[in-house]
């Protein structure tokens, strides 16, 4: 029998205003807001996540030209990151083709809580991440969302096609190095592959050994929010 999700709607922390504080505010590295919440509303239907990198895609999503961008999420769990993405897509009015990759299953990384809430949508996460979707109205903004590992899927893509991509998978210190390594060459020159989790010794382990070359901000490492990403530019393009 299904779960009810005790979560009220308009409680729930609303996608706008988180985005506001995070514009003017240096909110503390981790998962949850003030109240102790893992709920974002967006377009009234709260949904929960881990998502910290909202601002990191709304700046994204504002710099981007209006046609012909690709992007590609790698770690779209329950749909929380995913649905802040598409609602910037929508309210940007931009055409940007916005593809979702995860196993959609349940993890090592996965908790009590993020188990209990996967049984609220009747055990798969699949469906937990595409309900969540349809019920914020954002189904449409999801151009593929593929099932499997990060590094299959990276192999569908044809190099240097995708202006960003943004991985937030595993945590571990041969997986962070596989996936980088399998989405670099996908990259446009003057794209982004980026993450999560930088704040995290084995991702941060991998992000610095493998781009050890690339100096100062505008072309390195930077974090906020946890966030860590790298321009690819005509020298590093393998």
């Amino acid at each position: 029998m299904e779960q009810k999700l005790e979560i009220d709607p308009y409680t729930a922390n609303k996608i706008d205003e988180v985005l506001e504080k995070a514009s003017v505010n240096n909110l503390e590295l981790n998962h949850m807001f003030i109240d102790g919440s893992r709920f974002i509303n967006i377009n009234g239907h709260p949904i929960f996540g881990y998502c910290r990198y909202y601002d990191f895609y709304n700046t994204i999503v504002k710099m981007s030209a209006s046609e012909g961008v690709h992007f590609v999420e790698v770690g779209s769990f329950m749909g929380q990151s995913s649905a802040i993405m598409a609602y910037l897509i929508e309210k940007s009015g931009k055409n940007i083709t916005f593809d979702c990759v995860d196993i959609f299953e349940i993890s090592d990384f996965s908790d009590n809580e993020h188990e209990e809430y996967v049984k609220v949508f009747g055990g798969d996460m699949f469906t937990t991440f595409a309900t969540n979707l349809k019920l914020a109205g954002l189904s449409q903004y999801i151009n593929q969302a593929y099932k499997g590992k990060s590094t299959d899927v990276a192999q569908l893509y044809e190099d240097m096609s995708v202006d960003v991509v943004y991985l937030d998978a595993s945590h571990k210190y041969e997986d962070v190095k596989d996936d980088i390594l399998a989405w670099w060459s996908k990259i446009k020159i003057n794209g982004y592959l980026a993450g999560d989790d930088f704040d995290q010794s084995d991702v941060r382990d991998a992000v610095l050994e493998l781009f050890n070359d690339y100096k100062g901000n505008e072309l390195g490492v930077y974090k906020k929010y946890g966030t860590w990403f790298v321009r690819k530019d005509d020298i590093h393009k393998t």
